[in-house]
């Protein structure tokens, strides 16, 4: 992994300002450092300032410091020349020139290391990367190893580096060296290995410098590096057994990456009962490690987690599901009435209309049920209502049998008896018709006789009226 920023040697399209004065530079009695700038210098905040080593030798200290520019000169209307200029500036160093240049909320650093004046000069050290980056197991730095008199191969690599969580060491610096690589011009790089330097995940503040052949050691320069070489833990908490139209909850809020913890992405891919290729989980499906989705088909659901860590390290895991067929119900009805008995009485010549009803199953099995009607074994009808007319089955007990079954072939029955009555014999009909002819003329009959002795006093009552009608005239 190569960490390189924006440096005074290169432009860039967003650069505010480059440096175009070298590394490693000497002057005498005179400072002249030169640069373009890409936005108007008057238009920008700009600070300089000057620094050499401190009587300890490990830090810088600043000398001397500005907030313009010597001298601007425009090229043209997006290019402008810079210079900062310290005349009869009699002093003996290695330093360190710093500008910072901000623009309209851009904020942009550049250095260049130089020598001035006479005698032997420490070594200086600029690093071409951030002040804080992330790594795995190691890392490329390039750098800028500023050597006086001697050869630069002959240089090596100061590491001291401490754990600090907080931002400062909570141990005792340890130390060790690296070798410089040549890269082009003056760059050389080194690297940090975590495995070599026997580190794990956590946050380390090191201290760089450069050592050139005479043993003498620039200051440091500061890097805070972020290690998570290790790989996420996933844990998932759910349920394996559930049932259809059941919802697949799971929790893998625990996951973690060791000493960062919680700072993870993760990726969500289900894998079906009906399908062979796994496919990205919806986004309604999952918030961040945590699935839920309703499930209406049975069968073995896979579900997979990709959980990846800010390094780009990455595991999975695998959840297997198993969604059981939820079994189909219903109920009947005979003529709109569900029957409170098992046992029901037709009488010969009806007509009833059964019909399944209150059909109960997973969402995605209900459209899918089949029904059947069994009389006496025998299937009779396949639609969800069945008219039996007993006039077509003999009169004596018929079983009647309605099987709900769904897509899995999983089987709901409910059994009915049917006892159809006997319809009247023709001798009985016959033997009626004798005694309702008989039970008529017998009625008859006697109504003949009652009406004769009516008749016969009417007519005695007349002839008495009559012979009493002579007598008066």
């Amino acid at each position: 992994m190569n960490m390189n920023v924006v440096h005074s040697q290169a432009s860039t399209n967003t650069d505010l300002i480059t440096i175009q004065t070298k590394h490693g530079v000497h002057f005498n009695e005179s400072i002249l450092i030169e640069g373009y700038a890409f936005a108007k210098p008057s238009l920008m905040n700009i600070n300089w300032s000057i620094s050499q080593p401190s009587v300890s030798g490990e830090i810088w200290e600043e000398i001397e410091s500005g907030q313009l520019f010597s001298t601007v000169i425009p090229l043209d209307s997006e290019q402008w020349t810079w210079m900062v200029e310290l005349v009869n500036w009699n002093l003996s160093c290695t330093c360190i020139l710093e500008i910072t240049a901000e623009y309209h909320g851009i904020e942009q650093v550049e250095k260049v290391a130089f020598f001035a004046g006479s005698g032997a000069k420490v070594p200086a050290l600029v690093l071409d990367s951030e002040p804080k980056f992330r790594m795995a197991t190691s890392v490329e730095v390039t750098s800028y190893p500023i050597i006086h008199e001697f050869d630069i191969n002959e240089s090596v690599i100061s590491l001291r580096w401490c754990e600090a969580p907080t931002g400062a060491c909570s141990e005792d610096m340890k130390e060790s060296y690296a070798n410089l690589s040549y890269k082009r011009g003056i760059e050389y790089s080194f690297i940090i290995n975590a495995i070599e330097l026997g580190l794990s995940d956590g946050i380390y503040l090191f201290h760089i410098s450069v050592i050139d052949a005479a043993l003498r050691s620039s200051p440091y320069v500061r890097l805070e590096v972020s290690i998570d070489m290790n790989s996420p833990v996933i844990i998932m908490d759910y349920d394996e057994d559930i049932e259809e139209d059941d919802m697949i909850v799971i929790d893998a809020s625990a996951s973690s990456d060791g000493f960062w913890q919680h700072d993870l992405q993760v990726n969500w891919y289900i894998l079906s009962p009906q399908s062979t290729q796994l496919v990205g989980a919806s986004t309604e499906d999952y918030e961040g490690l945590v699935f839920a989705k309703n499930i209406s088909t049975s069968g073995t659901w896979q579900i997979t987690v990709e959980v990846i860590d800010a390094m780009g390290n990455s595991v999975t895991d695998v959840a297997l599901i198993n969604v059981s067929n939820k079994p189909p119900s219903g109920n009947l009805t005979i003529n709109g009435i569900m029957p409170d008995q098992s046992v029901q009485t037709m009488q010969h010549d009806d007509a009833w209309t059964f019909e399944a009803i209150n059909l109960v199953d997973s969402s995605s099995d209900l459209s899918l049920i089949d029904i059947s009607w069994y009389v006496n074994g025998e299937i009779e009808g396949k639609e969800p209502a069945y008219v039996l007319n007993s006039s077509n089955f003999s009169s004596g007990v018929h079983e009647i049998k309605l099987v709900i079954m769904d897509d899995d072939g999983e089987q709901y029955a409910i059994n009915l008896t049917i006892e159809i009555q006997s319809a009247p014999s023709i001798e009985s009909s016959n033997n009626t018709t004798i005694v309702y002819i008989l039970v008529s003329s017998l009625i008859l009959m006697f109504g003949i006789f009652i009406w004769r002795i009516m008749e016969r006093k009417n007519k005695s009552s007349l002839t008495k009226w009559n012979e009493d009608v002579k007598k008066d005239s």
